[in-house]
């Protein structure tokens, strides 16, 4: 099911800016009426939706954690070349993706939400209800871009999505270190125990839950950006699995240090060194949410 692109009670609603007369892109075959055909040039050969499960297109990274070949390099050139656009000519109007990311950019609002509707619908539910039958049926989504470099931000802190699904695809550039470290479920007493780090490949996708713990190992010289699609389902929101899913652990075992939260986590202090402002702002601490635990607890 298409998401109600007009409804503005959507959890996830940002407006259009190119259907609104506010922007003029850079490539207009991304926005355009039928730009979902181009995907048959836009997709690596290797995509073959559901047909890749059971194959070697398809990487088990960790348990409910998998990766594929997703876009091309034509794709990943081309929507790199329309974020750096809209960040110049429309700054001012574009919104923050969420509460961690800071450089990031929304591209449900900048126009391309029927585009990555049709990539979902069309191309990527089969897989994500094969990976994940109870949180695959996705009826709507939030798409947006991240972008990590030196001086911006760096890294990001431990975490999980506000989404039932997550697809992360990097589109580029060049860049040394950037991993993304998986630690486990939310309800699961190996919460806040590492389970595998992943390494970006350019094109490449990673699918795991959104319940699923992980943060962005920091960048040590270069740029990576990253496409992002969280995806939710109104029927598995409405589940008693939705609820179970997000009960915290009462027998959770000792954490690495890797897994642990400074925003989320109240014993953080007590295992590891507090950041500095900058450091924690870097990694999208958001220090709100910490400031708001700490006058709770202290």
């Amino acid at each position: 099911m298409a998401p109600d692109r007009t409804n503005s009670l959507r959890k996830h609603f940002f407006g259009d800016l190119f259907r609104d007369g506010g922007y003029e892109p850079l490539h207009s075959e991304l926005f355009k009426d039928g730009a979902s055909k181009n995907w048959t040039r836009w997709l690596s050969q290797d995509f073959s939706g559901a047909d890749i499960v059971g194959t070697d297109k398809l990487r088990s990274e960790a348990p409910g954690v998998f990766s594929f070949d997703l876009f091309s390099y034509e794709f990943c050139d081309l929507l790199m070349a329309e974020v750096e656009h809209a960040q110049r000519t429309r700054r001012e109007d574009l919104q923050r993706p969420n509460g961690m990311n800071r450089y990031g950019i929304v591209l449900n609002q900048l126009g391309l939400e029927p585009l990555v509707t049709d990539l979902l619908c069309d191309q990527l539910l089969p897989l994500m209800k094969a990976f994940f039958p109870e949180e695959g049926a996705a009826d709507d989504h939030h798409c947006f871009i991240v972008r990590y470099k030196a001086g911006e931000d760096v890294g990001l802190d431990m975490h999980e999505d506000d989404s039932d699904a997550t697809l992360n695809v990097c589109l580029g550039k060049e860049f040394e270190a950037a991993t993304l470290s998986f630690c486990g479920l939310f309800a699961d007493e190996r919460h806040r125990k590492l389970q595998h780090t992943y390494a970006h490949k350019k094109g490449r996708a990673v699918m795991h839950l959104g319940r699923h713990r992980h943060g962005a190992d920091n960048i040590a010289s270069g740029e990576r950006i990253n496409f992002i699609l969280w995806s939710t389902s109104k029927q598995y929101r409405n589940s008693e699995a939705y609820q179970r899913h997000r009960l915290r652990s009462s027998t959770a075992v000792e954490p690495d240090p890797i897994c642990m939260s400074y925003t989320h986590d109240r014993d953080y202090a007590q295992l590891l060194a507090k950041p500095s402002e900058a450091e924690a702002l870097a990694r999208g601490v958001m220090l709100d949410v910490v400031e708001r635990r700490l006058s709770l607890y202290s």
